[in-house]
């Protein structure tokens, strides 16, 4: 079905998002406040190594359909085409599976938690996938329902749990309630269509395969960022200071998280179904007010870190105060890069993102190689992801603003 874009349409689906971020933000907000009165930054530091290892898995091994879903037009995307994606989907869900479990045994870190976890990821995958088949209809109002439900509803569980004892276990059984509320509110409101279990052909292989390269290249180094910052901060400050590095991330991507739903999903459909006068204005809308605010966020983070992060979290989470203020830049630069990453997609710019890309890998690896003999390395590390998205936000702007955005 065609879905005409009008300012309406864009109002009310940035409206619905904005408010279920506002939720979800707060929620989230306040179930990490008692989780980190509660947890040390030992038990975050082992909870995101093992989850910077099973996403890398995922990270290789996706074919990042989500991407040509939302950006094919209603004409290109056939109901052959949207059939063997479908399957490729569940393909690419049941291998990312088993060779999660494969890495797990081989790194001895078989355990309930960890299994939970991995059965938590697929599920995710799965489903957050082939929901995009149902987001190309602009459908955000019912989305955010489910989305911020099924957040809750973890955050909820994870409280109960962690007052109730259980310790470090409560991170990992909030992902598998999350992925399983999600799953059957989505399967409830009909966004999902049921798995197409066929083995694929070679001819099936050979068309996706010209489909997906760029953007499968693109999503590994996407990915792999991610998971490289985990895995350096491991490697040079154990798992104490990857858990402060991780939780301090975490709160310097809240204005990230209140602004993401319009800067990073909602207009990836909108540039993708825009004229080309409609890009460049919408972008330049998006772009200018994502500064200005992100600019006074940053700020406030700066000021307010040392006081305000020991007060809330405990003594034991002060040295994430001046983490916190070092990522300033990442509030900053994270979701605007994230915006002209989509709007470059939409214009079939990929070649200029991954030249973005490449800057933000050498800037981060270059603060990493300081942090190693650094007194505060972990400070460094975040100085260094600061450098790295304002490096790559320089980069891809002046790509995106030089570029002819085309019509379709």
């Amino acid at each position: 079905m065609s879905i005409r874009l009008s300012r309406n349409l864009l109002v009310s689906s940035g409206v619905a998002l904005t408010m279920g971020a506002l939720v979800q933000a707060l929620a989230g907000f306040l179930a990490q406040l008692v989780l980190m009165r509660l947890l040390f930054p030992e038990d975050f530091g082992r909870f995101a190594l093992i989850l910077a290892g099973c996403g890398l898995v995922q990270t290789i091994l996706s074919l990042r359909l989500n991407v040509l879903i939302i950006r094919l037009s209603d004409a290109e995307m056939t109901p052959e085409r949207a059939s063997l994606y479908r399957a490729a989907l569940v393909w690419e869900s049941v291998i990312a599976l088993a060779v999660t479990l494969a890495w797990l045994g081989f790194a001895g870190l078989i355990a309930a938690d960890s299994l939970a976890l991995v059965a938590a990821l697929a599920l995710t995958q799965w489903t957050s996938q082939v929901v995009i088949f149902y987001e190309r209809k602009m459908a955000y109002g019912r989305i955010t329902l489910v989305e911020t439900g099924s957040q809750m509803l973890g955050h909820g569980v994870a409280v109960a749990l962690i007052l109730s004892g259980a310790g470090a276990v409560t991170l990992y059984a909030r992902e598998a309630v999350v992925a399983l509320a999600r799953l059957a509110a989505y399967a409830r409101i009909g966004a999902l269509s049921p798995p197409e279990w066929r083995m694929p052909r070679r001819a099936d292989l050979r068309f996706l395969a010209a489909d997906v390269r760029v953007y499968w290249l693109e999503g590994v180094c996407e990915g792999g960022f991610a998971r490289l910052v985990v895995l350096c901060s491991g490697a040079i400050a154990g798992s104490h200071g990857t858990g402060l590095l991780a939780q301090s991330q975490r709160l310097a991507l809240i204005p990230h998280q209140l602004i993401s739903p319009v800067l990073s999903r909602l207009s990836v459909n909108a540039f993708s179904r825009a004229d080309a006068g409609q890009k460049r204005r919408l972008l330049a809308l998006l772009l200018s007010g994502a500064l200005a605010s992100l600019g006074v966020a940053a700020l406030l983070a700066v000021a307010f870190a040392d006081p305000v992060v020991p007060f809330l979290f405990g003594e034991h989470w002060r040295p994430a105060a001046a983490i916190l203020a070092a990522m300033a830049g990442m509030v900053v630069f994270f979701p605007t890069f994230e915006l002209l990453r989509g709007y470059c997609f939409a214009l079939g710019l990929v070649h200029s993102i991954m030249w973005a890309r490449g800057v933000q890998y050498a800037a981060f690896l270059m603060g990493a190689a300081l942090a190693g003999d650094a007194v505060e390395p972990v400070s460094v590390l975040a100085l260094a992801l600061s450098a790295a998205y304002g490096a790559a936000f320089a980069v891809l702007g002046v790509a995106a603003f030089r570029a002819a955005p085309s019509g379709r």
